[in-house]
């Protein structure tokens, strides 16, 4: 799994998380990673939807699929 660990505590990791979604050039909905300046990416991840902008889009993704989302996404770093 690349080094990423599974939710084995589940009172302290969330079952699922929101992250940024915006579209690709066909139009079709794609997560958001940010790319930081020394050339790290970045995924941005919420608990709650309670304080997130209402002009973003989000997605809801499940915290046991985050090493498959890694892998397609390349990023190196995950930001809760």
């Amino acid at each position: 799994m690349n080094g990423m660990s599974r939710n084995t505590h589940p009172d302290v990791a969330p079952l699922a998380l929101y992250v940024p979604v915006g579209q690709d050039g066909a139009g079709q909905a794609q997560v958001v990673v940010a790319n930081v300046e020394d050339g790290t990416r970045v995924l941005l991840a919420y608990t709650s939807l309670d304080c997130l902008g209402e002009d973003q889009g989000w997605a809801l993704i499940m915290t046991d699929q985050l090493p498959r989302i890694k892998e397609d996404l390349r990023f190196d770093h995950l930001s809760v």
